[in-house]
């Protein structure tokens, strides 16, 4: 589903070389090489809702439904392929929203930082709906993320994206949305959206997610690298999930790393100047080079 032209402002994007010091201020709409994706060097960003980036048939009906999400941009960008951060939410496939937990204060802060923010709604069910078909329930979820990623390379000129540098986040079932996408062949591209283009993406963020078949092969060389998040008190995903997790990349040699938060518990939205310091690094290793 190609975003018609007039439906929102293009931004363009200079990819820059990222090193230490400079000044964090923004000439003409460019920031400083040494400050761009590192620091804050935008003032403010704008939030366009209710974007559709593709259709896909809820549970129990017959009819498509439009997906939509949530556009965050840095205000006075002016350069021209600027890479993009999509985030998944969580509430157990079940509910939630594309605006639950800090999930718009992240999506602006890297707005800032230049990147753009994409937020996106997916497919739920009823709990009892959920409870019968678990995998048909992550299935579909997986189907429209990966079909968000192919409404980024669709649109990438109108845009002025960046489609060789898109990154997935997700925190709790979104988490393991973005795994499955990531990670996981077995269901395909699905039906959700934008066909003829690729649903492969960069870097993956988990927080307090899992893949439950990451110990059978699952992931494998090659793949993308991954941050992982999770509290060792979570009780709704195990901290064991994220060490099957690290310790399958390990084996397969997919870079890494498992920030471990010490006695939290599932959701732990309080730590977020800890998971903007690791994933500001993170993401200038993994996804701007």
């Amino acid at each position: 589903m190609p975003l018609r032209p007039q439906a929102l402002t293009a931004c363009a994007f200079l990819v820059v070389a990222v090193a230490c010091g400079g000044s964090p201020l923004v000439s003409d709409g460019v920031p400083p090489a040494s400050m761009r994706f590192r620091d804050s060097v935008f003032t403010a960003t704008t939030t366009q809702t209710d974007v559709p980036y593709g259709a896909s048939i809820p549970f129990g009906s017959a009819v498509a439904a439009p997906l939509v999400l949530d556009l965050y941009t840095p205000v006075g960008d002016t350069a021209s392929a600027r890479p993009t951060l999509i985030w998944i939410h969580g509430g157990g496939f079940v509910s939630g929203t594309r605006t639950d937990g800090q999930i718009p204060r992240l999506a602006r802060s890297f707005a800032l930082r230049g990147y753009v923010s994409v937020s996106i709604g997916y497919r739920l069910r009823t709990p009892s709906a959920f409870n019968a078909d678990p995998t048909g329930g992550i299935r579909d979820a997986v189907h429209d993320a990966r079909a968000a990623v192919r409404w980024v390379r669709a649109n990438a000129s109108v845009l002025r994206l960046d489609p060789t540098r898109i990154a997935l986040v997700g925190s709790s079932a979104g988490g393991v949305t973005a795994l499955y996408a990531a990670y996981d062949d077995v269901w395909g591209e699905g039906e959700s959206g934008n066909p003829g283009y690729s649903s492969a993406v960069r870097a993956v963020v988990d927080f307090w997610g899992m893949l439950p078949d990451a110990a059978d092969s699952v992931m494998e060389a090659g793949e993308p690298p991954v941050l992982i998040f999770h509290g060792t008190a979570d009780t709704t995903v195990p901290y064991a999930e994220a060490q099957q997790l690290a310790a399958r990349a390990t084996q397969v040699g997919v870079p890494h790393r498992l920030v471990t938060l010490s006695g939290q518990g599932h959701a732990a939205w309080n730590n977020v100047p800890l998971f903007e310091a690791e994933m500001t690094p993170f993401l200038l290793q993994r996804l701007i080079p």
